[in-house]
């Protein structure tokens, strides 16, 4: 099998993915911060149950 003589085509390819490529690692980087968001709402509604728990301790002890 021989080599074509010119790459025009190949590069054309290859520069007509580059939007799409840009787009992906965007949507990559996107999803990789959503993913984060959503460990930091566990430890934040962990943490406000344990707060609403402790609060409930307060309010039995002081009779309410």
């Amino acid at each position: 099998m021989a080599l074509p003589e010119k790459n025009e085509p190949q590069y054309a390819a290859r520069k007509a993915f580059d939007p799409i490529a840009d787009a992906i690692r965007g949507l990559i980087k996107l999803t990789a911060r959503v993913a984060d968001l959503a460990g930091e709402l566990v430890d934040l509604n962990k943490e406000a149950a344990n707060l609403a728990a402790k609060i409930q301790e307060n309010f039995e002890e002081l009779g309410i």
